[in-house]
């Protein structure tokens, strides 16, 4: 795919609405990374619209994800590219996860594992008196993420028993 028109062709579009939602279904399509480019690179559909839209690639660590709610939509006027944190007021302000927590649950496991330290490591962290740097290096991790879970920014990483259960028996 090459260009919008080539794009809108594929998708499923209610004409008596101009504002309406491009629906399409395939995961992945091939489009060009950037304006001018011959290359062909298989991507997301929203990321794709994008960047036909706009004629540049996404900078790296950002995402596209359509702000009219539906995610199948790839619309350019309803997609926004901007980087993970931006998503996430996105979705906590429009309420998208509100009632899903499955889907919260799978996000936050995920997390876990794209995780560089341990519960165990998390804890430590909180606990010892080594200095950030001195623990950073020896777990081959940033300062900032010791950082983060020595304020207790890794909370999600950290067990999810009630420390108050033991006392209700």
């Amino acid at each position: 795919m090459r260009t919008i028109e080539d794009l809108r062709q594929r998708c499923v579009i209610d004409e008596s609405d101009p504002d309406a939602c491009w629906i399409f279904a395939p995961t992945r399509i091939y489009a060009p990374t950037h304006k001018g480019s011959d290359t062909l690179k298989a991507m997301e559909p929203r990321r794709a619209s994008w960047v036909l839209k706009h004629g540049m690639k996404i900078k790296d660590g950002s995402c596209a994800f359509s702000t009219c709610g539906d995610p199948k939509c790839v619309n350019p006027d309803h997609i926004r590219a901007a980087s993970p944190a931006v998503w996430g007021e996105h979705v906590a302000k429009t309420g998208a996860l509100k009632g899903r927590p499955a889907k919260i649950a799978a996000n936050r496991a995920i997390g876990r594992q794209r995780s560089r330290l341990t519960p165990e490591q998390v804890q430590e962290a909180m606990t010892s008196p080594e200095t950030g740097k001195a623990l950073a290096v020896r777990w081959g991790v940033s300062e900032t993420t010791v950082s983060k879970a020595r304020r207790g920014g890794a909370m999600a990483y950290a067990s999810q028993t009630n420390p108050w259960a033991a006392l209700m028996r």
